[in-house]
């Protein structure tokens, strides 16, 4: 059984993540997501090396300026270091309060059985 990422986790539960606004520098990410992300490694995943980047960039007939290479190489970089950190389960998400994984639903739902519970041992 494959366990569910807190991304996942998160989003079944009605949440959205906390993502930083990049405003512009949009166009990088998607650079970042069609080049890959990461690479694989043997105990997981690795930054994109430099020669990956520059053969995707040749594959789609782009030529980055060396800016957005380096911030690709850097995003790739910061994603495999965040995954490695993030196996341990006291990690906190990297895009926002743990209170996102709340599952509001159960919640609500707990505590309505409990205020009747509640009511009905009062009322014997």
């Amino acid at each position: 059984m494959v366990q569910k990422t807190r991304l996942e986790t998160l989003l079944e539960n009605g949440g959205s993540p906390l993502l930083p606004d990049v405003g512009e520098a949009f166009y990088l990410v998607e650079y970042w997501r069609n080049a890959g992300c990461v690479g694989q490694g043997f105990a997981g995943p690795v930054a994109l090396t430099w020669q990956e980047i520059v053969a995707w960039q040749k594959a789609c007939g782009l030529q980055l300026i060396p800016f957005e290479t380096k911030t690709i190489r850097s995003m790739s970089e910061a994603y495999a270091g965040q995954w490695h950190l993030s196996q341990a389960l006291e990690c906190p998400p990297p895009y926002g309060g743990i209170a996102n994984l709340i599952d509001r639903e159960t919640v609500r739902s707990k505590v309505g059985r409990l205020f009747k519970a509640q009511i009905k041992n009062q009322e014997t």
